[in-house]
This record gives C-alpha cells, sequence and structure tokens, in this order.
C-alpha cells in the first residue's frame, strides 16, 4: 500500500496520488526530486554507524532520519543555489585543483596532475570524475551555506531589513545649541525698557511712600531687574519664535546668541549622534532618542530651521541640510510581497564581497533570513512505500 503524505512549513500542496511519481523518489521539495537513491545512500551511512546489530525496532527510525536529512539537504541546496554558492568557472578549477593536491599527492607525477590514473581510481568505485566533481562542488557548496547559515544572527527576516534602511539612511544637519546662561543673555539684551516705564515704577514703588525721594542709580538698577523679571514670563513664550524671525540662517542666528553652529555629515541614523558630535560640541546625548528630533530626521524640510527643540534649560536650533533614503523597500511592503522580499533580500546578499568583514556580515544574515523564509513557505511531498527500494 502506497501512502502519500504532503506537509508544508507555511503553504498546502496539493495532492498526487500517482504511485509512477513515487517509483524512483522519496520525496518532493520545491517540486525537485529526493530519489530514492539519495535517502539509501544516508541510510546505509546510518547503518554503519550502529554497526552490524541493528535491531527491527530501530530500522523504521534510521529509514525516517535519512529521508528528513535528504528533505532537509535537498531544500538547502535550493537556497544554496540561489545565493550562487556552488562554485562555477574559475572558481570551480581553482576549488578542484586545491582538493586534488590536498588529498591525491600520488596522482601528481612531474609536478603534473595524472587525470588517466584518477579514472581509473574512480572507475574501480564505480564512479566517473564528472559525478564525482559535481558531488564535490555540490558539497563545498552545502559547506560553505552551513558557514555562512552558523554565522548569522538569530533575528526575523523584516527586523534585520529595517535595521539595515536605517543603516543605509543618513542626514546632514546643523544644530545650535543655547545653553541656560547663553539664553539668559539674549533675552536680557531683548528685554526693552523704556524710560517712561522706570519713571512709572519709581513713582509707584518710591515717590508712593516718599514724594521728596529721587531716582539714584542704585534704585534705578533695581527697577530695571524688576520690571525685566515682570516682563520675562511674556518673553519666554516667544523668544524662541522672535529670534528665528531676526535670523535668516542657523549662522546668523549662533551670531545674534554668540555661539557656534556644529554639523554632522552624512552619519547613519543608526548610530549616536552624541558619540559622533563634532569637536567642541555640548552634551548631544539626549537627542539621540528625542521623538521630535528623530521625526524630524525623516519628515523635516531641508535647509529649514526647524522649530527648536527644547529639553530643560537648554534649547537646541537645528536644520536638516541633507537626507539619503536607503532604496530598500519598506518591511510593510515586504510582508505581503513574497517575491519583493527575495528579491531585497538578494540584493543584501553581495557574493562578490563576501570577504568584505561588514558586507560578510550582511550576507550572513541574508542567508538565514533566507533559509527561514523558504522553510516558511516550501512545499514538501512525502512518498512513504511499506518497503522502500533505497538500494
Amino acid at each position: 500500500m502506497l501512502l502519500l503524505i504532503v506537509i508544508s512549513f507555511g503553504m498546502p500542496d496539493f495532492i498526487s496520488s500517482s504511485a509512477e511519481s513515487s517509483r524512483l523518489n522519496a520525496a518532493k521539495v520545491d517540486g525537485q526530486s529526493v530519489s530514492l537513491r539519495e535517502v539509501g545512500i544516508l541510510r546505509n551511512r546510518m547503518m554503519e554507524q550502529y554497526g552490524a546489530d541493528v535491531s527491527d525496532a530501530i530500522r523504521p527510525m534510521i529509514e525516517k532520519q535519512a529521508l528528513e536529512q535528504a528533505i532537509y539537504r535537498k531544500l538547502f541546496e535550493i537556497i544554496v543555489s540561489d545565493f550562487q554558492l556552488y562554485p562555477t568557472g574559475k572558481d570551480a578549477n581553482k576549488v578542484l585543483a586545491q582538493f586534488y593536491k590536498d588529498n591525491f599527492q600520488d596522482f601528481i607525477v612531474d609536478g603534473k596532475f595524472d587525470f588517466k590514473k584518477l579514472d581509473e581510481f574512480l572507475g574501480q568505485r564505480g564512479n566517473s570524475r564528472i559525478e564525482f566533481e559535481q558531488s564535490f562542488l555540490s558539497d563545498t557548496a552545502l559547506n560553505r551555506g552551513q558557514t555562512l547559515l552558523q554565522g548569522s544572527s538569530i533575528a526575523s527576516q523584516y527586523d534585520i531589513i529595517e535595521g539595515l534602511r536605517a543603516e543605509q539612511t543618513t542626514v546632514s544637519f546643523s544644530a545650535v545649541i543655547l545653553e541656560p546662561n547663553q539664553k539668559n543673555d539674549w533675552l536680557t539684551k531683548n528685554l526693552n525698557i523704556s524710560e517712561k516705564e522706570i519713571q512709572e515704577r519709581f513713582a509707584k514703588d518710591y515717590l508712593s511712600k516718599d514724594p521728596k525721594d529721587t531716582l539714584s542709580a542704585i534704585k534705578r538698577e533695581a527697577i530695571e531687574k524688576s520690571i525685566m523679571n515682570d516682563k520675562k514670563p511674556e518673553l519666554e513664550k516667544t523668544w524662541a519664535e522672535d529670534l528665528i524671525k531676526k535670523s535668516n540662517s542657523l549662522e546668523s542666528l549662533a551670531a545674534l546668541t554668540g555661539t557656534k553652529v556644529y554639523k554632522w555629515e552624512n552619519l547613519s541614523i543608526q548610530k549616536s549622534f552624541e558619540q559622533n558630535k563634532p569637536a567642541g560640541a555640548p552634551n548631544f546625548a539626549s537627542l539621540d532618542t528625542n521623538p521630535q528630533f528623530q521625526s524630524a530626521l525623516f519628515t523635516a524640510e531641508t535647509g529649514k530651521l526647524q522649530k527648536p527643540i527644547i529639553e530643560g534649560e537648554r534649547t537646541v536650533f537645528f536644520v536638516i541640510n541633507k537626507r539619503n533614503i536607503s532604496s530598500l523597500p519598506q518591511v510593510q511592503k515586504l510582508v505581503t510581497d513574497k517575491e519583493l522580499l527575495k528579491s531585497t533580500i538578494a540584493s543584501i546578499a553581495d557574493y562578490d564581497n563576501r570577504e568584505n568583514t561588514n558586507k560578510s556580515k550582511r550576507y550572513q544574515e541574508a542567508f538565514g533570513i533566507m533559509m527561514e523564509n523558504f522553510k516558511a513557505n516550501v512545499q514538501i511531498v512525502r512518498y512513504m512505500n511499506d518497503t522502500p527500494a533505497v538500494n
């Protein structure tokens, strides 16, 4: 009796009950066959590991493990193929040459490799050189994939892509940071007190008590401070807007307040602005997490003075000079468009630059998320006979 089992990590598959489809195949992974011969080879290796005495109770377990290993290998082969990890051309020649040099030194005659001798050696074991090399290159590709998978970080595909979008998005901005004393100096300079106001306050506070009193320098200074304290709360409400109106640029604002303009150039928004601040800039740590500033990085009109950020007694005026947004699509689109997700991951995985430390890390991450995405959507069909022919 033939039992056909269809499983899917994420997608349903329709079932074909054709016995012919399973005559030579143990399973199909994404439409690609896993042959009974492949499963048989794996089964025989496992049997050798258990030794001569294999009980009837253990045999079904070995058969199942062999099938699952063959399926996983096929799944892995598909991903490895998508990532172009199979050595080809000069890469394949280099890999094979190194393999023969390391493992068949006896076949090197007068500095040259004797392929005729190799063909005889393989023929005696029922293999051809083409099959042998294809098998070795396939194993090399799988080993490369396994190495990448081991080096990939444990994170969702969307988290990694969103993180890469942030890493690739850079901003250039300028800022003027007013400390409390600088703000007070500006307020003091811009509090206009007329002589009429001074005389009215002198009459109210002094002449009302002593009509013969005179306005001395000390009393004038005290009256000016009193009027200033009365006016200051009202000026506090609009001083930042008034300062922006009087300035046509961040540079002129800095000149009016006696401060300095600090510039950040092409900095990834994922990096700390405090840790990458220009020399001499005051503490900037609070803006790394300030919602208003973080929003402005993405949405503020470039080249325009923005509404200042007030944090405690400090005031930050800033201009977004330039913004470079990553070309990677937003995660919302990737969630619903699997083909876009696949092409996006492929664009991250720059195989030609895999030796570069940063790109290698991204390639590892891309390989890992591609593997998880494929497993979540691949269709696997298992054909199981009561007495499978696995020889």
